[in-house]
């Protein structure tokens, strides 16, 4: 798999019903998975050369709170 556009259409195969944002994670590019609204997972990537080296995902609710949306 390569390129972004290949990860969403992957990850909205895999989780349907869900809002895909990219947004900022720790000061770099990641994405916020959200289900009406509430956040329920987040995504940071660390790229080594160009690829994707290491994947950071919260799915810790309590600590979920400050990415949910209205």
């Amino acid at each position: 798999m390569h390129g972004a556009a290949e990860v969403v259409r992957l990850l909205r195969a895999l989780l349907p019903g869900t809002d895909l944002t990219v947004e900022s994670v720790n000061g770099h590019a990641g994405l916020v998975i959200r289900q009406t609204g509430r956040a329920v997972a987040v995504i940071a990537v660390s790229c080594d050369e160009a690829r994707a080296a290491t994947l950071w995902i919260m799915l810790n609710p309590a600590k979920l709170r400050d990415w949910h949306r209205g």
